[in-house]
């Protein structure tokens, strides 16, 4: 489901002034999950798992040398599917990964498995990534240095994503208290 919220009035989505609800009532639980998690926070996690591909599979090629990433790619719209597929996942928890997809119809979840295929689901795991790898400090000669840059931004790897709900909420919602 794509992020379109045009048709709703931005003023009443998450405005917080009374203690009455002011949502409007063509507001769907997906609004708010767009208001958070924008279009461009899916670009740039999608440019950022494809930025991994030839890291990863160079790092392999030199143990493995006929390993092949083959011509793995991901769009905004995969992110999207992956981060959706997490989010139910971890409602619906499953003893496997693979359980989800399973042709038990007691296991198998039809949300997950019509939205993306289990392999699908699998490499975009592999190759997730929230921040810029080829800016990662870990990759760095001196691992002192990269070792102090991580040990004083502990959340570098989803930095963009905490920045981006940090930011996007402090836009989107007016917290109301009542002073009663």
């Amino acid at each position: 489901m794509s992020c379109d919220i045009d048709d709703i009035d931005d003023d009443k989505l998450f405005d917080g002034e009374n203690s009455e609800s002011d949502i409007e009532d063509a507001a769907k639980p997906h609004h708010y999950f767009c208001r958070i998690f924008t279009e461009s926070l899916f670009v740039t996690m999608a440019n950022s798992t494809n930025k991994y591909v030839p890291i990863y599979a160079a790092k392999r090629k030199a143990s493995i040398p006929d390993f092949h990433a083959g011509n793995f790619s991901v769009d905004d719209d995969d992110i999207r599917a992956y981060i959706g597929i997490r989010m139910i996942m971890a409602i619906d928890t499953k003893p496997s990964i693979s359980d989800y997809w399973s042709t038990n119809p007691a296991l198998r979840n039809h949300f997950i498995a019509d939205t993306m295929s289990r392999n699908r689901f699998i490499d975009i795991q592999h190759y997730f990534h929230v921040n810029d790898p080829t800016q990662d400090p870990s990759g760095s000669a001196n691992k002192d240095k990269a070792k102090e840059i991580l040990q004083n931004d502990p959340l570098y790897k989803v930095q963009p994503l905490v920045e981006a709900i940090r930011e996007n909420s402090s836009h989107s919602y007016n917290l109301y208290r009542d002073k009663h």
